[in-house]
């Protein structure tokens, strides 16, 4: 599948299971483009349930937003498609959850483009019983889609 934002000048490629939903309330922080109270516009490509279910994973999406730039993160920089990225990781837990950000950022013009990996998911050492524990989700799988996600991301203006 193709997403193609013409008001941000950009496409990008999917695989067809994950759900593309276009959002108000972008946040972009430290953490990545997350969904929150600043008033911006950006899009989710959800994983489905099937990716889901029977894992430790509560929820996983790529978040996509266009923001105006006010600084360049910081992080190690990476090359895809001929376009340099800024890549970092962040998290935090709280009450046997975790949240894990995998971000790319480019800069162009005055715009900075966020693509984020974003997964909430119980921490397997909650559960004492192994009986109820479920497969720990396969974050390769997961880091994969969003490795394809960015190489075919391309500007278009």
């Amino acid at each position: 599948m193709v997403y193609t934002n013409t008001s941000d000048g950009f496409q990008l490629s999917y695989p067809p299971d994950l759900i593309l939903t276009r959002l108000t309330n972008v946040q972009v922080n430290d953490r990545g483009a997350n969904f929150g109270p600043n008033q911006l516009t950006g899009s989710q490509l959800a994983f489905p349930d099937s990716d889901i279910s029977g894992t430790n994973l509560i929820s996983a999406s790529i978040n996509i937003a266009t923001v105006p730039c006010v600084a360049t993160e910081e992080g190690t920089t990476v090359t895809n498609n001929g376009i340099s990225w800024k890549f970092w990781e962040s998290g935090d837990a709280a009450m046997g959850v975790s949240l894990h950000v995998v971000t790319y950022q480019t800069r162009r013009h005055s715009m900075c483009y966020y693509l984020a990996l974003s997964t909430m998911l119980h921490n397997m050492d909650r559960y004492e019983d192994p009986a109820t524990r479920p497969k720990e989700y396969d974050k390769h799988k997961f880091d994969a889609i969003l490795q394809e996600v960015v190489q075919s991301f391309q500007f278009t203006k």
